[in-house]
This record gives C-alpha cells, sequence and structure tokens, in this order.
C-alpha cells in the first residue's frame, strides 16, 4: 500500500512552542467551516431582520406623527347631526356659523363641505373650504413641488389640489386637468399639487 506522508506542523508539541490563541482559533474556524456555515448565515439573518424591523418602526412612527398633524390640526369639530348617507346634504345653520366666527378665543376656523362624485370612473369625495387656514396652520404636505405656490395658485386660480390615492389610481398629477360640478355645471380645474393622504 502506499500511503500519503505529510509534514508535521512545526508548531505542535514536538517542536517545543504551543500555538497562540489566534493560531488556535484560525484552526478551528478553518476545520469548521462545514459547520459554522450555518451559524454564521441564521446571524447574519438576524441581523438584518433587526435592521428592517428598527427601520420599519422608525418610518411607521413618523407616519403616524405626520397623521396626527395632517389630520388632527383642529381642538373641536362642529358639524350638524345626521346619519351617515345624508352628509351631503345636512348643513349647519348660518347663525351657528356666525356664532362661532364672532368668538375671539378661536384662532381660526375651517369651513368645509364634502361632496361624494364619480371622475374617471371611481368614487370620489371632492372636499371644498377656505385653504388659506390650511396654509397657516401648515398641516398639509405636498409630493412634490413649492407648498407656497401650490397655494397660491389654489386660492387665486381655477385649480385644485388631489390626494396621493386619487392620483395613483387615475394617473394624473400637477399641470393636468380634471372636469368637476359646480353650481354653474361642470368646469374643468387643473392639478395644482398632490398632497399625502394617510
Amino acid at each position: 500500500t502506499r500511503r500519503l506522508l505529510t509534514r508535521r506542523p512545526q508548531s505542535g508539541p514536538r517542536s517545543g512552542r504551543r500555538p497562540g490563541a489566534g493560531r488556535l482559533g484560525f484552526l478551528y474556524f478553518h476545520h469548521s467551516l462545514d459547520k459554522m456555515a450555518v451559524s454564521m448565515a441564521a446571524l447574519m439573518t438576524a441581523i438584518a431582520m433587526l435592521i428592517s424591523v428598527a427601520v420599519m418602526i422608525r418610518s411607521f412612527r413618523q407616519t403616524v406623527e405626520q397623521w396626527i398633524d395632517q389630520s388632527i390640526s383642529g381642538d373641536r369639530l362642529v358639524g350638524p347631526v345626521f346619519p351617515s348617507h345624508q352628509g351631503d346634504l345636512q348643513f349647519l345653520e348660518p347663525g351657528v356659523v356666525r356664532s362661532l366666527a364672532a368668538r375671539t378665543d378661536l384662532r381660526d376656523i375651517y369651513h368645509y363641505r364634502g361632496l361624494s362624485i364619480f371622475t374617471g370612473g371611481h368614487p370620489t369625495r371632492l372636499w371644498a373650504g377656505n385653504l388659506d387656514v390650511i396654509q397657516r396652520q401648515g398641516s398639509l404636505s405636498f409630493t412634490g413641488g413649492d407648498p407656497e405656490a401650490i397655494f397660491r395658485e389654489t386660492l387665486t386660480q381655477e385649480a385644485v389640489i388631489v390626494s396621493e390615492v386619487l392620483a395613483y389610481r387615475l394617473k394624473i398629477g400637477p399641470g393636468d386637468s380634471r372636469t368637476l360640478p359646480t353650481a354653474h355645471g361642470p368646469r374643468p380645474f387643473k392639478i395644482a399639487g398632490v398632497f399625502y393622504d394617510y
């Protein structure tokens, strides 16, 4: 029989020197690669998941903070008592509106009215209100463009702003035009900007 002879490492016990801790660690790691591969893969997966969860929690927290700043910008909500299916037909009495406007302890009052319509074959909620209050309170964030320019165009021209959800659904954006119902019949309105809607 043939035998393959190999030279014994000189760092072993017969050489009179003992291998250092680093050398022992390297030899152990080298001879255990097949066993360590699964452990290393599991460790890397755990670290990746930890980073992903941390980023997700931070992103979710920022989204919630933005939603609170945008959606809960007032201290009180005043409206008529009505069933949900009659919301487009019920309004506050003019005397109530005047009495609220006469109060000196209110910094701002946002008047708005909602109407359910269909646009592009999709049910849509159309809101009309005094946008200058929203501009002063700074509770609306846009996906792009200069907010001051968007507000100025909407307040001074026949223009509207649309939510990010509606813009994505209808494939529309700033500069496009949509026909909306008015008291004087359907009229085209330019889209001045797209705002985040949470």
